[in-house]
């Protein structure tokens, strides 16, 4: 400052007065860029160190994700793989880094187990987002297999161009092995219960049919609407000879409403050509895991042949009783002993 005060003194002589006042303000100018330099520097470092947080946390959760997660390139590459991805595939983001992900995700049909065109492949292709796609199996790096689920996403920059894909799956083996058991056991138990001899069916609390077989729509003499024919699909029912009863009345639809199993009862079920048959009806509730009531399950057995047989028994011995009372002779019947 010094230095610059003498050289300004010596100078006032022959420097016009506008220009020494602009010289004399250069040194506050300096301080003041200084000082502006200093914040912006101090300013960009904030959002150098968030933006390096923020990084690390998304970088972390990504990583703790359960579901494997891969990123691309514009060309199929591998860019990023998390823990998760290393671990379903066999490979290290070091051993993929740059490879084409369809060597390192090699997946086929479950049920042809032919190769087939993946997620990724799809997404580059077409610019579109793929949802889940099931009936995959992913072959490992160790020539393991998993039945896996996934789907994928593009990556776009500013102006919606593709610059690459995200890819993301997820082990289903064991519930997929889960499933198909159920499925299995559920198609032996539709089986049994298709080809009973006796009419199944069941119903929800208000009476809607979820299932029946095959003798049920016999016995009806229609096949049902499912969830539209409330307490049974009988054109007319009726307990014992109350045969006019509205149907909220009637004691067949009461296991919808009760906990208690109904035992076997005697109804009269009218199918819509008009013909009757005489039934045994057996009803139970039927509970969800919670314990709350959920419908009921019932079984009908068509006793029409049967009691058609005890009506013809019981009109032969009326008409032989009636003819041994109008003989004139002495009849005696007697056993060997």
């Amino acid at each position: 400052m010094g230095a610059i005060g003498y050289w300004l003194t010596r100078q006032q002589a022959i420097l016009p007065e506008e220009v020494y006042s602009a010289l004399a303000i250069f040194p506050l100018l300096l301080v003041f860029t200084g000082f502006l330099m200093c914040r912006q520097i101090k300013h960009t470092k904030v959002i150098y160190e968030t933006s390096k947080l923020q990084n690390e946390n998304y970088k972390l959760t990504l990583n703790n994700l359960s579901q494997g997660l891969s990123t691309t390139d514009k060309y199929g590459r591998v860019h990023y793989m998390n823990s998760s991805a290393e671990k379903l595939s066999g490979w290290t983001i070091l051993e993929a880094k740059k490879m084409p992900l369809h060597k390192v995700y090699e997946v086929v049909n479950e049920e042809t187990g032919t190769p087939f065109e993946h997620i990724v492949s799809r997404i580059l292709k077409h610019g579109d987002r793929v949802e889940v796609d099931n009936n995959t199996i992913l072959k490992r790096k160790d020539t393991q297999q998993l039945i896996i689920e996934n789907n994928g996403i593009p990556i776009r920059d500013a102006r919606g161009n593709v610059l690459g894909a995200t890819l993301m799956f997820n082990d289903i083996t064991h519930c997929k092995k889960i499933k198909d058991e159920v499925d299995s056991s559920e198609k032996k138990f539709q089986g049994l219960i298709e080809n009973l001899p006796v009419a199944i069916y069941t119903c929800d609390t208000v009476g809607n049919i979820n299932l029946y077989n095959k003798a049920a729509v016999d016995l009806w003499g229609s096949e049902p609407k499912t969830r539209q024919n409330p307490w049974g699909n009988s054109w007319k029912l009726s307990p014992a000879e109350q045969f006019d009863l509205p149907l909220q009345e009637k004691k067949c639809t009461s296991p919808a409403k009760n906990t208690d199993p109904i035992p076997g009862s005697e109804i009269i079920i009218q199918q819509p050509n008009g013909i009757k048959k005489r039934v045994i009806a057996f009803h139970a509730p039927l509970f969800k895991e919670c314990g709350k009531l959920s419908g009921a399950e019932n079984l009908l057995v068509d006793i029409s042949s049967q009691r058609e047989r005890e009506q013809r028994i019981r009109s032969s011995e009326e008409k032989y009783r009636s003819l041994f009372e109008q003989v004139g002779k002495a009849i005696l019947i007697y056993s060997f002993d």
